[in-house]
């Protein structure tokens, strides 16, 4: 029974994706615009630099959203999330509340540091993502995003301290000051931290063998962290939180063994590996 509604809930989702994207494409697509492009350089530590080239995408402000995502969010979204990237802040902002005001959870993955967002990627004011981290129901930050973002909510210029703190009293002061029901904050090969109302707790990562390529690490985790949230709902109990956390540093620390942040047959395997660890109650039927 549970792994026949699960694989009904994957099903049902992978529905309502297609049925957004096929409401974007029949609105949105036009000669007019270029699409973005992405560069990535892979370090023989399998660390890398990538250079973006928005396009198109630097044009999706609140106007576009409310034009051409707004009735995709009302009709079809169960949640969502953004990322503080490549789209403009204004753009964020607005899909952030028009998601909250539709009653909809909203994520927010904060990986690149906000003075890179607003100096070098020129995606808007630190006034503006400020109102998106405050917006959103779920943060989802890198450690060294985390650490400045608190500097500027704290108005701090007492760097070594914040870089100094447990991240496990980083997370949580974030969502404090944020007002977020979560902050889930990944840290390398550290693991993760994450911070509810209710609950405080940091998830130790498995050591790999070599890392291939980081590439994607961070937006795997998110996807192991949606697809909990998905099929589980908000965790309640502290072990709750723990499993959580467990499932997304496994999908991100998979991601790291392969090339190219695409997932194959050794991924699969890897985490139904992980997925045995887990009662049937749990999180065993999100693999079939």
């Amino acid at each position: 029974m549970v792994s026949t509604l699960a694989s009904y809930k994957v099903v049902h989702l992978q529905s309502v994706i297609c049925n957004i994207m096929y409401y974007l494409l029949l609105r949105a697509v036009s000669k007019d615009y270029t699409t973005a492009e992405c560069f990535v350089f892979i370090q023989r530590d399998g660390e890398r630099s990538i250079v973006m080239a928005p396009a198109a995408t630097s044009l999706i402000d609140g106007a576009t959203v409310d034009q051409f995502f707004a009735g995709a969010v009302r009709d079809h979204a169960l949640m969502v999330s953004s990322e503080i990237s490549q789209v403009p802040h204004a753009g964020v902002l607005q899909f952030l509340k028009t998601a909250k005001h539709y009653g909809i959870t909203s994520i927010l993955d904060l990986d690149v540091s906000p003075t890179v967002a607003v100096n070098e990627a020129k995606l808007g004011s630190l006034e503006d993502l400020l109102q998106c981290v405050h917006v959103a129901d779920i943060l989802k930050p890198a450690r060294h995003a985390a650490e400045e973002l608190l500097l500027h909510l704290l108005s701090s210029s007492d760097k070594e301290k914040i870089l100094s703190m447990p991240s496990s009293a980083l997370v949580d002061q974030l969502r404090q000051l944020c007002g977020s029901q979560m902050v889930a904050m990944t840290a390398g090969s550290e693991g993760c931290a994450i911070a509810t109302q209710q609950h405080l707790v940091e998830i130790p990562v498995s050591p790999l063998d070599k890392v291939v390529d980081a590439t994607g690490a961070g937006d795997a985790f998110l996807g192991g962290l949606i697809a909990s949230l998905y099929h589980k709902g908000f965790p309640q109990a502290k072990e709750q939180v723990v499993e959580l956390g467990r499932l997304a540093n496994k999908v991100g620390s998979v991601c790291c063994q392969v090339l190219g942040a695409v997932p194959d047959e050794f991924a699969r395997r890897e985490l139904q590996q992980e997925m045995k660890e887990f009662s049937s109650e749990s999180l065993t039927g999100m693999m079939l």
